[in-house]
């Protein structure tokens, strides 16, 4: 609830029908701050999953608060990846706020609205249920709440179109994340950026339109890497690609090796291209 014109956020004023009122858990006076949405498909790609939560995360120490709709696959890697960061993110639901949904969620929900982790938010009245009316509503309040939209997986007919049509509808910035012409997943996304959106392949594509954020200075992955990470990491590079391999050139037990190589996996560092090759995705 708000307790004056004052601490109504006035880029909500810009929706459609602007909410009367929002149920609000956390910390209501996020919602006067420079938001950032990212929403996306429900079954993404892990590609699409490590995107949305390392631009999340960016986003997040750039200065922005993270809104999404705390659904499965995209949204979720979002709120997760921008607190991970330490930044503050929004949830805007589809039920009211003693409904989550989905209920699954409900553990994220309750990092986000306790310790400043942000605020889930609510236009329903309480226990209202999710329908299929309930979310484009929910969808107009997560762009009009942003500076920007930035969808990083849509199919064809995705509700994270309907989010990007909102915000053109608003004046906000849409921005998207191009993806394989064969895959269902980047057709809505592509279709996007065929009609308009910036194109997005770092966070400054981003930040770029938004004036007064930076990006925080990025370390070297390098950087955080143990002296043995490195070594088995450098023998890959040159060609060792399987556990026997790295094995017989390091000394070392088929245990340790698998342990360093799912580090690396884990760190987004490392891809596996059969059940035993591997091959490093960024130079170290």
């Amino acid at each position: 609830m708000f307790d004056g014109p004052e601490t109504y956020p006035g880029c909500l004023l810009e929706c459609y029908r602007p909410p009367i009122f929002l149920q609000i858990l956390g910390d209501a006076t996020v919602l006067l701050r420079d938001c950032i949405a990212i929403v996306g498909s429900r079954k993404p790609t892990p590609e699409g999953l490590r995107a949305a939560s390392d631009l999340a995360g960016q986003l997040a120490t750039a200065g922005l608060v993270v809104v999404s709709g705390l659904a499965y696959g995209i949204d979720k890697a979002a709120h997760v990846g921008c607190l991970d960061a330490g930044g503050q993110t929004v949830a805007v639901l589809g039920s009211s706020v003693d409904e989550i949904y989905p209920s699954i969620h409900a553990p994220i929900a309750r990092t986000i609205a306790g310790n400043g982790g942000g605020a889930v938010i609510s236009e329903f009245h309480l226990h209202m249920q999710p329908t299929v009316y309930t979310f484009p509503q929910r969808n107009r309040v997560i762009s009009g709440l942003s500076l920007g939209v930035l969808v990083v997986e849509a199919a064809k007919e995705s509700g994270s179109l309907i989010t990007a049509n909102f915000a053109l509808e608003q004046n906000r910035e849409v921005f998207a994340i191009p993806g394989s012409i064969y895959a269902p997943q980047h057709v809505g996304t592509n279709a996007l950026i065929k009609s308009g959106a910036k194109l997005v392949q770092s966070v400054q594509d981003v930040l770029d339109e938004l004036p007064g954020f930076k990006a925080a200075p990025e370390e070297h992955p390098s950087e955080a890497l143990s002296q043995q990470e490195l070594t088995i990491a450098g023998c890959i590079q040159t060609g060792c690609t399987s556990v026997d391999l790295l094995c017989e050139r390091l000394a070392c037990t088929a245990p340790q090796v698998l342990s360093v190589l799912t580090s690396l996996e884990l760190r987004g560092l490392l891809v596996r291209r059969g059940p035993d090759s591997f091959a490093i995705v960024q130079p170290l």
